[in-house]
């Protein structure tokens, strides 16, 4: 590596009889721009994402899941199945059971977001979103998981 001053030691020694700081050495020779650098993932396949990293990077700051295509996807429903924030919620939380139990650990606090939203926007209807959830879904999640 080439530095632009002609060494080290004249490089300090020169910035301190000054007052104030000098700019450290500068790299010659070395790319920093992005357009210039090769990119080494463009040469390996790109792995695809995972469900669970899917539908976790979907949640809202509320605890909400949308509903819309990439929900719809990831829960290999139809979009149409998949009408409203409140359904979507339910089914997202039902399907972190049903096929991330495993990984329970790295949602729970998810999870505990989405159960509070759907408790303060489902109202009375929570208990009957959450067996038809389970219908659609095939699964036998728990209603108390959702406070019930």
């Amino acid at each position: 590596m080439f530095f632009a001053s002609s060494s080290f030691g004249s490089f300090f020694k020169s910035s301190s009889k000054k007052k104030g700081y000098a700019a450290p050495p500068v790299a010659v020779g070395l790319s920093c721009c992005p357009a210039t650098l090769k990119n080494s993932s463009s040469s390996r396949p790109k792995e695809e994402e995972s469900p669970l990293l899917k539908l976790v990077s979907l949640q809202n700051a509320d605890g909400s899941w949308p509903h819309g295509p990439v929900l719809a996807a990831i829960l290999d429903l139809s979009e149409a199945d998949v009408v409203s924030d409140i359904w979507a919620t339910v089914l997202a939380v039902l399907w972190l059971h049903l096929k991330a139990a495993e990984q329970k650990d790295e949602w729970e606090l998810l999870e505990g977001k989405a159960v509070h939203w759907l408790q303060m926007n489902a109202g009375d209807q929570l208990a009957k979103y959450v067996n038809d959830g389970n219908d659609v879904l095939g699964s036998r999640v728990s209603p108390q998981v959702f406070g019930l």
